[in-house]
């Protein structure tokens, strides 16, 4: 369902290429210019005809009935031929469909997979899970993030129930819609929400006065009108997207023949071409084996070739998507074509490139180049794609946790809401945390994880703060009930953190810093960058290497079609990509102990992200789409975890191995999509990352986006709920 319109896409447009050069025979540079305006096309192509057979084979042969059947064993064919579904939509939405987002053709994406979608909607994430059972009324406004889920995997059984959201309602950013809602026409659901299983909310919930003064003092809003031409603005999007991505390849291609004085080749141009449109890697290694018949004989080349050209494509479509954003912004008026193109572009560019960069000095100077303000000695990990850069401002020495995400524009029932964001010195920001427009952060705060700075805020100096819905501030004590979001806590826990709040602020004139020496930005700006972005692509070259010679001589050598080829090749590259994975776990991460404390700025944590960034592109490639399966299991094991093999584990999240071997996972254990189980945290003092183990005991449960920090358990048949936090040592007891 993935590869057959890849191919079909490729060929087809190489077919293409091929007649027009008979036609313009005698004009070589028309060859060159029609091959690059096409290849954007071809994607599109791509795109559509991946949601076409998914539609047809996949839900028509693997999708469960689900007016007959409410639940299914995990141990069932059927939930085989669900979870194969399941994956299909889930990775075609996140390589394709992504770059959709706040178009209409997004809508018509998901109501090919099945969804009911009223009229003037606008989808602003691709996290809706079996489409089929979701329904959105007229003029529903779903912003980034939402995770719209209409299934769980509990206790050995897969079970769904139906979403309902009435018409004109509007859904926050990172908000969970669990299975079973029904949400009335008007409701407002407020950023990093959840609206719980089998609740219905019918009563509109009114912004306070904080949220009216953002929209009307601090941020701006862009009215998002309807037109009869607004299909055609936002197919020129995506195509001007991918046209960006194609020129990038074929500057470095021209950049290549001209060092290595070699002359223009049709083939090699028309290749190059549609690579960069696509650029994904499995698509680009299905053009070559579909276009070429051979590959280097030695494989440390082939994987310094692969690494370069992929490398040198990155750094170009950085600078043009700086040159473009910046082209779009000294235009006075501000339109919404503009709006959507721009978060388009950055979208892009994060997903093909950046994202890699997490954490080090060079992913700054990249949000610096789209035009944020950012301080030094910073510490920025895997945020979200920031769609209007130059209204953040990050202040000196600010710890941005992992999977955090500073919202500065985000659709809403009014329109396209925009404002200024600001974190001033010495703040952290906890993981999965949220900040929205206009809110401030002033120095020394720090946001706990899963938490909300909400708009038009003001989290004052040296505060702690924690929570989504009724925000918790805490200074040496606790002073106010806990957020529904952090699951009850006993009065041990209580104190606990009321002793962190202590110890964080026991000295007013200590300030937490992240200041480096001289060697550790260097390291930060030129080392760490290059070992997250040329190690992952070299490791991944090799793997790719075997495999794809074997596809080159089954096809010369026995002709057997190509087409039956690719899939047995990305299996077998992807397993080996998985092994290269683990051995590249236990050279360069080791294996951390409990309690253990490193600083950030060490070498171990270096070696650390660098195969965080090797696990990255290794589930990119292939594993993202083994989770929730026995495979993905399997991987965690051999990079350290202890998980019962011989009773059924369900992992659905590639946020089980951020610290593999701080996790624990007994019989019948379940973690949702997208839970983080961090087996690390940071701790403003020193600077330094501790590391502790979490289990999750017989039956335990970790939902959807919920988050559990060090020394965390689940106990048997407990349950942390999607979208909830449990905090440092916090135990969790069965109910």
């Amino acid at each position: 369902m993935l590869i057959s319109p890849a191919y079909l896409s490729i060929t087809s447009y190489l077919n293409f290429i091929l007649s027009a050069s008979k036609w313009i025979d005698g004009f070589p540079w028309l060859n060159y210019l029609i091959s690059l305006t096409f290849a954007p096309l071809a994607w599109i192509l791509c795109i559509a005809s991946t949601c076409i057979c998914i539609s047809l084979f996949g839900s028509s042969f693997l999708g469960p009935n689900y007016a007959l059947t409410s639940e299914i064993s995990i141990y069932s064919m059927d939930f085989v031929k669900w979870w194969a579904l399941y994956k299909a939509q889930e990775i075609s939405s996140k390589i394709l469909a992504i770059h959709l987002r706040g178009t209409v053709l997004l809508n018509y994406w998901f109501e090919m997979l099945g969804a009911r979608i009223g009229s003037s909607v606008l989808l602003d994430t691709v996290d809706i899970t079996d489409p089929s059972m979701v329904s959105i009324g007229d003029e529903v406004v779903i912003s980034e993030g939402v995770l719209v889920q209409s299934h769980e995997v509990k206790n050995g059984i897969l079970s769904f129930h139906p979403i309902r959201i009435g018409k004109c309602s509007s859904i926050g950013p990172y908000a969970v819609i669990q299975k079973g809602s029904v949400i009335g026409e008007g409701v407002e659901v407020q950023a990093l929400r959840k609206v719980g299983q089998d609740q219905h909310v019918f009563k509109p919930a009114k912004l306070n006065n904080d949220n009216k003064k953002c929209y009307v003092q601090n941020a701006e809003l862009l009215i998002t009108s309807k037109t009869q031409y607004d299909i055609i603005y936002h197919f020129m999007g995506i195509y001007l997207v991918g046209f960006l991505s194609s020129l990038a390849a074929v500057i470095a291609y021209f950049l290549y023949i001209w060092f290595s004085k070699q002359p223009p080749s049709p083939q090699h141009f028309t290749f190059v071409c549609i690579c960069g449109a696509f650029h994904w890697i499995p698509f680009t290694i299905f053009t070559y084996a579909t276009m070429f018949s051979e590959v280097s004989s030695n494989p440390i080349i082939f994987a310094i070739s692969f690494t370069s050209a992929y490398l040198l494509h990155g750094f170009i479509l950085i600078i043009l998507t700086t040159a473009f954003t910046r082209l779009l912004k000294t235009c006075q008026k501000k339109t919404q074509f503009k709006t959507q193109l721009q978060c388009q572009m950055i979208t892009s560019c994060h997903l093909r490139c950046a994202k890699l960069l997490s954490g080090t000095e060079a992913f700054c100077i990249y949000l610096r180049l789209l035009g944020a303000k950012i301080g030094k000695h910073c510490s920025i990990r895997a945020i979200n794609r920031v769609s209007n850069p130059e209204l953040m401002s990050i202040g000196d020495g600010v710890h941005l946790g992992d999977f955090s995400c500073v919202i500065t524009g985000f659709h809403s029932s009014s329109g396209y809401v925009s404002g200024k964001v600001e974190v001033q010195d010495n703040s952290v920001i906890g993981s999965q945390s949220l900040i929205l427009p206009g809110s401030l952060v002033q120095k020394n705060v720090i946001l706990g994880a899963l938490s909300v700075a909400p708009m038009n805020s003001t989290l004052q100096e040296g505060g702690v703060y924690i929570g989504s819905q009724s925000q918790v501030v805490i200074r040496n004590s606790v002073k106010n009930a806990y957020d529904e979001g952090i699951e009850e806590m006993d009065m041990v826990s209580k104190k606990r953190v009321g002793n962190l709040a202590a110890a964080l602020h026991k000295n007013d004139s200590q300030k937490v810093t992240l200041t480096r020496t001289w060697y550790q930005t260097f390291s930060a700006l030129f080392t760490q960058p290059l070992l997250q972005t040329v190690l992952p692509h070299m490791v991944l070259g090799l793997a790719v290497f075997a495999p794809l010679n074997c596809v080159f001589y089954l096809k010369s050598a026995k002709n057997l079609p190509i087409y039956w080829l690719l899939p047995l090749f990305w299996i077998h590259s992807g397993a080996l990509a998985a092994l290269a994975c683990v051995i590249a776990k236990w050279i360069l991460a080791g294996k951390k102990k409990a309690g253990e404390a490193v600083p950030i700025w060490s070498q171990r944590i270096t070696l650390d992200n660098t195969w965080q960034a090797i696990r990255t592109l290794v589930g990119d490639y292939f594993m993202d789409m083994t989770s929730g399966s026995f495979w993905f299991v399997l991987w965690m094991k051999l990079m350290g975890a202890k998980v019962d093999m011989e009773h059924a584990v369900y992992v659905d999240s590639m946020g089980a191995l951020l610290n593999p071997e701080m996790v624990k996972i007994e019989r019948g254990g379940c973690v949702g999509r997208e839970a983080l189980l961090f087996g690390h945290v940071y701790e403003g003092e020193g600077g330094m990352v501790k590391f502790g183990e979490i289990k999750i005991g017989e039956y335990g449960f970790a939902g959807s986006r919920a988050v559990a920090m060090p020394g965390v358990q689940i106990e048997s048949e407990g349950n942390l709920s999607a979208l909830s936090l449990a905090m440092k040592e916090e135990i969790i007891r069965s109910r």
